[in-house]
């Protein structure tokens, strides 16, 4: 698997899921209190957040067996995209609704990343050692992890703003949506379809 392009293409796609996940987990709270929001207010739209994630991924699972990986995680993306774009708009003065877009637009997209990421590791690296393949590419997962928690505090402290920070997010973002279209599960299930006579 290691010496495959799609392994690669798909490690990349899981450090940018390790990014995302870590620049919201780390720093959004920060960011919307000090933006001079509640702290209750900023603890209830992460827990809401978290809520509409659990509950999406099984719809973003079931749509993406119907439909295929790359479609349905592009529609989770752009979902993304606009809950990050929420984020990184985010001043002193912004409605409360656009806490609220946040909540939504974020919490149904990062659904997507848990119900693609093994799936469509499965659809081209399906056999005996499935396992140790997703435990190498969750190493991928903590490299972005990584740099996405420590470059939001350096950030934050050359400049102090996380605007910046959330707009490098969406191109992060980004570049995993394409990482995955460049892996191609697609070719691997229309082979396993043909095989299997469906």
């Amino acid at each position: 698997a290691l010496a495959t392009p799609s392994f690669w293409y798909l490690f990349l796609m899981v450090a940018c899921i390790g990014w995302l996940s870590n620049v919201t987990n780390v720093h959004q709270i920060a960011h919307i209190v000090g933006q001079g929001f509640p702290s209750l207010l900023a603890a209830s739209i992460v827990g809401a957040m978290g809520l509409m994630r659990a509950a999406s991924s099984t719809v973003w699972g079931s749509l993406a067996d119907r439909f295929g990986r790359e479609g349905i995680y592009s529609v989770g993306t752009v979902l993304c995209l606009l809950g990050i774009a929420c984020m990184a708009l985010l001043s002193s003065t912004s409605p409360v609704w656009l806490l609220y877009a946040y909540a939504l637009a974020s919490g149904i997209g990062f659904g997507v990343h848990g119900a693609i990421e093994s799936t469509a590791t499965a659809d081209i690296f399906h056999g005996p050692h499935l396992g140790a393949i997703l435990g190498a590419l969750e190493l991928g997962w903590g490299l972005g992890g990584f740099l996405g928690s420590w470059g939001g505090g350096y950030w934050y402290d050359q400049w102090g703003s996380y605007h910046g920070v959330f707009v490098m997010t969406m191109g992060v973002s980004l570049l995993g949506c394409v990482a995955l279209w460049l892996a191609a599960p697609r070719h691997s299930r229309r082979v396993a379809r043909a095989v299997s006579g469906a």
